[in-house]
Parts: C-alpha cells; sequence; structure tokens
C-alpha cells in the first residue's frame, strides 16, 4: 500500500474513531481493504475527476454492504450531487425531517429539486430551513426562485428586498434579473425596467434581462427600442453558440491530439496540437507545447522543437 494511500485509511479510520462508531461503521473500520476503497472514492467525490459508472457502482457495492456507515452514505450522497443526479438526490434526501439535514445536504436537496424544477417542495423545504439555517444567502436565492414559480411573486419580491444590500455587495446578476421578472409579473413596469437595467449593466449580454426589457418596450408601444433589444439578445445567442462550437472543436481536437500520441502518430499530434495552441491558456498551453516539443523530437526536428521549448520556457519565466 502506499504512502499516501496508507495515509487516507489511518485519516479515515481516525474520523471514524472520533465519531465513537458503532454498527456498520464499526465493520467498515475494521476491514482495511473497504476502508482503504472508501478513501479513494472519496477522495474521487472530492477532486476534481468525474464520478464514473464504474466508480460509482463502488459506491453502491460498499452502500449495500455497509448500509449504516455514515462516511459512506456522505460519500454516496456526494456522488449523486456530483453526477448530477438530482433525481437520485431526491429519493435519497427528501424523506427525511428538514430538521435532520445539515446545510451542505439542505442545500443539496434544495438544488435538486429547483433543477427538477420541483418548485413546490423547494418552497416547502426553504420554510422549514429558514428557522434553522438563519438567513443563507444561497437558499434565500433558491427559495424567491421557487416564490417566482408557484405564483408568490410578490413574496419573492420582498425576500429579495429584504436582502438587496447582499445583492448589490455581491453585483448578483442573477438575482438583480430575478426581482425584475417579480415586477414584472406584477405588472410593475418602471420597477422592473429599473432592475433589469441594471442587471444589463453588471452584464450587458444577459439574455434573460434583455429579452424581458423587449417585451416591456413592446408592450408600452416602443416598438423600435423592442425591436434593437431583440437584436441584441440574438446577437449575444450567435455569439455564445458560436463559442460554445469552438470549445467544443477544440475538446475534440485535444482528445484525438492525445489519440494520436497514443497511436505514436507523431504527425497528426503535431497537426491538432499547432491548430489548437493559440486558443489555450496556462496548464493547457504548457500541455500542448510540450505535445509539440516531443512530436518534433521523434520526427527529427530539432529546430521546431527548438521554438516550443522556448515558448515554453517564456511561459515558465
Amino acid at each position: 500500500m502506499s504512502r499516501i494511500r496508507l495515509w487516507a485509511v489511518l485519516l479515515l479510520l481516525g474520523l471514524l474513531l472520533g465519531c465513537q462508531p458503532r454498527g456498520d461503521d464499526a465493520a467498515l473500520m475494521g476491514d482495511a481493504e473497504a476502508a482503504a476503497e472508501v478513501a479513494r472514492l472519496r477522495a474521487l467525490v472530492d477532486g476534481a475527476e468525474p464520478v464514473n459508472a464504474e466508480n460509482f457502482e463502488c459506491i453502491q457495492a460498499l452502500r449495500r454492504r455497509f448500509p449504516q456507515a455514515a462516511l459512506v452514505e456522505d460519500t454516496y450522497l456526494g456522488a449523486l450531487y456530483k453526477r448530477s443526479d438530482w433525481g437520485g438526490l431526491i429519493a435519497a434526501l427528501g424523506e427525511q425531517p428538514a430538521a435532520k439535514l445539515d446545510l451542505k445536504r439542505s442545500k443539496w436537496l434544495a438544488r435538486a429539486y429547483f433543477r427538477q424544477g420541483d418548485y413546490p417542495n423547494l418552497v416547502s423545504l426553504s420554510d422549514q430551513l429558514a428557522q434553522r439555517l438563519g438567513d443563507d444567502y444561497e437558499l434565500l436565492k433558491l427559495r424567491a426562485l421557487g416564490l417566482l414559480n408557484v405564483g408568490r411573486e410578490a413574496d419573492a419580491g420582498e425576500l429579495l428586498d429584504r436582502h438587496w444590500e447582499s445583492v448589490q455587495a455581491r453585483a448578483d446578476v442573477d438575482a438583480m434579473v430575478l426581482r425584475g421578472r417579480a415586477h414584472h409579473r406584477l405588472q410593475q413596469l418602471p420597477a422592473a425596467i429599473e432592475k433589469f437595467e441594471l442587471a444589463l449593466q453588471h452584464a450587458p449580454g444577459n439574455k434573460v434581462a434583455l429579452n424581458a426589457l423587449s417585451r416591456i418596450y413592446y408592450q408600452q408601444g416602443d416598438s423600435a427600442r423592442a425591436l434593437a433589444l431583440s437584436e441584441r439578445a440574438a446577437a449575444t445567442q450567435a455569439q455564445a453558440t458560436a463559442q460554445s462550437t469552438e470549445r467544443l472543436q477544440l475538446v475534440n481536437r485535444l482528445a484525438k491530439m492525445q489519440e494520436a500520441w497514443q497511436q505514436e502518430d507523431y504527425q497528426a499530434v503535431l497537426e491538432y496540437a499547432e491548430a489548437s495552441v493559440e486558443q489555450v491558456r496556462g496548464e493547457n498551453r504548457r500541455a500542448v507545447l510540450q505535445y509539440i516539443i516531443e512530436s518534433n523530437h521523434h520526427l527529427g526536428r530539432p529546430e521546431a522543437a527548438a521554438s516550443a521549448r522556448a515558448e515554453l520556457e517564456k511561459m515558465q519565466q
């Protein structure tokens, strides 16, 4: 067992001991192999890498084996959240009394209800959490979204107004737009215009604000201004689509570059790398330059390799 792996296992066992483990927690603590597997999976859930189907099945297998082990359950819930399995999170947490949910799990459940469009349960949960967890900013925003989507626009607006200083301090464009939507639903058009314009001061390309203002001005008979805003929104959408397409093409080229490297097709590696190097920054650019250097070495092109190395060294200065 590697030193890092052993350290992770010892840390896990220490955590379990500190919690006075009983039942499945004690059984997990007494099984070094299972404890090491939980440590590995926990690190995966907490890290940047995705939880793939194979690792998720490993977590489920541990959960079946140790159904009452607290750390296994927390790892399972974290994996559900990381995989955006909102239905699974609701199934796992939705039946628990809100009073037993800590802040992290409360937020996970609230986000799951929001993602699933289950606004009545989002509002109900936020009602139960408000007294116990206080004014958590994210939960306040989710509650306001829920209220707006169950037809309680005035309540949503009042909630945001009570915390408007926090909204402005954070320059929270989404909250500004949400307040504008509540005004708009209530036909408070001057106030709605004010909030949407405020959002556009911080994010000139916000499509929701642009489209909402376009509808308001059209409703007021100002078709020229409505058309101009609609065209801005369309241009923003076109730009976002182009950027997304460009990113997808870049990801595809980089995947093909790595595949070509595995196949030792160094000419193809160079073609993909040289087409991508100006579109990447930071560590990704360093990695692509390294592919260019190594591929030129394999192809017997020392001058090209030296040129790429000079560029890499310049980045490291």
